[in-house]
């Protein structure tokens, strides 16, 4: 994502989320520094160490480019201030629904390409566990991440329902998504970029 291009047109959905996109990064009057971070061979596969790598992208990003950088998920259902709300009155297959190959995503493919779905083979398959401090799709928050083989708690792949899922809920969940992702590139532009201040 750049900089360039930042009025191109805005003429269908997918595209309003590519326009949108390139405004996550903004650039003030260039910074040089010599400060560096180093880099990082750690695997990344972990939610947690993902997450801690991707902040020190982003701190790298700011340090060489001089640019304010932001961070967010490529998957709308896994970020609860983006359009959960939606999500949580609008599903069908209730709490633990949503995960992967799921309600969410089948309902997506619904609406996007109906064609390439086969709900006859659809299936529900919610074996995300919940527990007092872990939970994956349900109300209450995590303490923590962690990662498994996928086949120890699933037994065709899919996490969630995707038998509730439907071409409408895909059509709402994906409008919903291109909409307030565009509000959120546009508000993060607003973000003021301040001179700093050498506290040393």
């Amino acid at each position: 994502m750049g900089t360039d291009d930042r009025r191109a047109p805005l003429h269908r959905e997918r595209g309003q989320c590519e326009a949108a996109g390139k405004a996550m990064f903004r650039r003030p009057a260039r910074d040089h520094t010599d400060e560096r971070l180093p880099g990082n061979p750690d695997q990344y596969r972990k939610p947690e160490i993902r997450q801690r790598r991707q902040a020190r992208q982003q701190r790298k990003v700011v340090l060489e480019a001089g640019i304010i950088c932001g961070n967010t998920t490529i998957n709308a259902a896994v970020s609860p201030a983006l359009v959960a709300d939606v999500l949580d009155a609008n599903r069908k297959g209730g709490w633990g629904s949503v995960g992967h190959a799921c309600e969410y995503e089948t309902a997506m493919m619904l609406h996007s390409f109906p064609e390439l779905v086969q709900m006859d083979k659809a299936q529900r398959d919610v074996g995300q566990l919940k527990l007092k401090y872990f939970n994956w799709d349900y109300p209450e928050p995590s303490a923590y991440s962690w990662q498994d083989w996928w086949s120890r708690f699933s037994k065709e792949g899919v996490c969630g329902d995707a038998t509730a899922a439907t071409p409408e809920f895909g059509k709402l969940m994906f409008e919903t998504t291109v909409e307030r992702f565009i509000e959120m590139a546009r508000e993060f532009r607003t973000i003021p970029i301040k001179p700093r201040v050498d506290h040393h």
